[in-house]
């Protein structure tokens, strides 16, 4: 990525440019160094290693001391799998003869291959970064995408070489207020919020500092010191115009003196961006406010998964692929395939009352398919149509084979505390980041469910798709107040409106096909 810094003084406007961060909440940046394994299979199958920096674990701040040390394998953190079964209270079943770990802790249930990427999770196949391998006779498993499963939450210190990992369970934060200068009535406010700011319970709420704006080829990066800043955005009309507010934040002192008594003004060359504007929008409540001029068809993504403390809005007039247009009667079209996970044989997760994954699945997705159906320019296809198995690759086969120019697949969350509450879009390639940033605006907006944010994962149906892809948790069926709401009829249909809607804004249809 190519960046354009631009400083502000405390005469003119000064842009801070952001230090170097520790990537939050993930896997060590790849690097090419003598810390790196070393990829030589012995007869085996393990993985000879060269010296690596010694890494560190930490569980709910206590210090794990396995007795073989945990290393890196292509950059990801593999440890014992041992050390899976006594940390995380689970209990493993070894198959030596086919080389098959099954990890089971009460109705979550994992199987994972040594030497295969493959993995299949309460019966659904998703597929590893690096595979398991067997070093000197342990077998070592990647040790964030096991406990993810198992709803464990990660911190990574690069610094250090330390992963913490925290086992407290999700608490629902209390319910947001709506930004009063916002008009929920107005489709042309698209608003987004996140409740990232605090952990809920906390009475005293630490003040944000907004250290930095950066502007970029991609759109705007802003910096901050919080590990995860709170902010909403919404568009504005005349003129067209992003607007984001940071919350509980300040400026910078040099960046507040600045622009004292006034805003302050970021010049832009990005071919979408007129000119970035800034100021302490309010004092009480505490928020800043930074407002993109933005030229007409401009679009704006918030990138997920950035570095702590950092907002990365992307800015994009991003259109389909003329390749991706059919022609239908005479009428050009977008293939759009909805898939509705599981079915038939495979039921998917359990509510919390003993209803099925498939049985919100299949409604929702036909109710949302009802809604596309009468969008003159989009075609619209389904992985099944009644209740039927469909293997993974087939449903990606799907899409692939009908030149798809959107696919969105459905599920439903389940978790062994009924605590875990709330929504997630998950994407895979960076080509669908828009599409995922797209539907999990609209999906919070229409729940009002937790903000369990746009993830990066490997599910086979979006690894496998060659088109922008998402995977949907509109979720937690193990959740008595989300269970409630997901299948509920109201519920379902606000839902299903909002999902069509998100679709109908990324393809642009509305505005016909050129």
């Amino acid at each position: 990525m190519k960046f354009k810094k631009l400083l502000l003084s405390a005469m003119s406007v000064m842009i801070l440019l952001p230090a170097n961060s520790v990537l939050a909440a993930s896997e060590p940046a790849a690097t090419k160094t003598n810390s790196t394994v070393t990829q030589t299979k012995s007869d085996t199958g393990s993985q000879k290693k060269a010296a690596e920096p010694q890494i560190t674990l930490i569980l709910d701040d206590q210090k794990l001391n396995p007795p073989v040390p945990p290393r890196f394998v292509e950059n990801y953190t593999f440890v014992p799998l041992r050390v899976i079964a006594e940390q995380f209270d689970a209990k493993i079943e070894w198959n030596n003869e086919k080389k098959m770990a099954v990890i089971q802790k009460k109705d979550k249930k994992m199987t994972l291959f040594v030497g295969m990427k493959k993995v299949y999770i309460d019966g659904f196949e998703s597929e590893l970064e690096v595979a398991p391998i067997i070093d000197a006779g342990t077998t070592l498993v990647p040790l964030r995408f096991i406990g993810e499963q198992f709803g464990v939450e990660f911190n990574y210190d690069n610094a250090s070489k330390t992963v913490f990992m925290f086992t407290a369970p999700i608490i629902e934060p209390p319910a947001e207020e709506l930004d009063p200068d916002v008009d929920p009535s107005n489709p042309n406010n698209n608003d987004n919020s996140t409740n990232n700011g605090n952990k809920p319970g906390e009475e005293q709420i630490k003040t944000t500092t907004l250290t930095g704006i950066e502007l970029n080829e991609n759109g705007i990066i802003v910096q901050t010191n919080a590990d995860k800043p709170a902010y909403k955005s919404f568009t504005m009309d005349n003129p067209y115009r992003l607007v984001i507010d940071v919350e509980n934040a300040v400026l910078e002192p040099k960046l507040a003196e600045a622009v004292k008594n006034s805003e302050g003004k970021i010049a832009s060359n990005h071919p979408l961006i007129e000119q970035i504007r800034y100021s302490q929008f309010s004092d009480n409540p505490a928020t800043v406010r930074i407002v993109l001029d933005l030229k007409k068809g401009a679009k704006h993504y918030l990138i997920p998964q950035t570095p702590a403390g950092q907002l990365a809005f992307e800015i994009t007039n991003y259109t389909i692929p003329a390749h991706k247009v059919v022609v239908i009667d005479g009428v050009k079209k977008y293939n759009v395939v909805l898939d509705a996970g599981h079915g038939g044989t495979d039921p998917g997760a359990s509510s919390y009352s003993g209803r099925t994954e498939k049985e919100f699945t299949f409604p929702m997705i036909m109710k949302i398919g009802a809604i596309l159906e009468r969008e003159k320019h989009l075609n619209v296809l389904y992985t099944r149509t009644d209740d039927t198995k469909i293997e993974l690759d087939d449903r990606a086969s799907f899409a692939n084979d009908h030149n798809a120019a959107v696919f969105v697949s459905l599920h439903a969350n389940k978790f062994e505390k009924p605590s875990a509450n709330g929504v997630e879009t998950y994407y895979y390639r960076d080509d669908s980041i828009s599409l995922a940033s797209v539907v999990h605006d609209y999906l919070l907006k229409a729940s009002g469910l937790v903000d369990r944010g746009v993830k990066k994962n490997n599910y086979r149906v979006i690894t496998k798709t060659t088109m922008p892809a998402v995977l949907i948790e509109a979720g937690f069926l193990s959740n008595p107040n989300d269970e409630a709401k997901l299948f509920d009829e109201a519920f379902q249909n606000k839902l299903a409106q909002a999902i069509a809607d998100s679709i109908i804004e990324f393809t642009g249809v509305k505005e016909g096909i050129k």
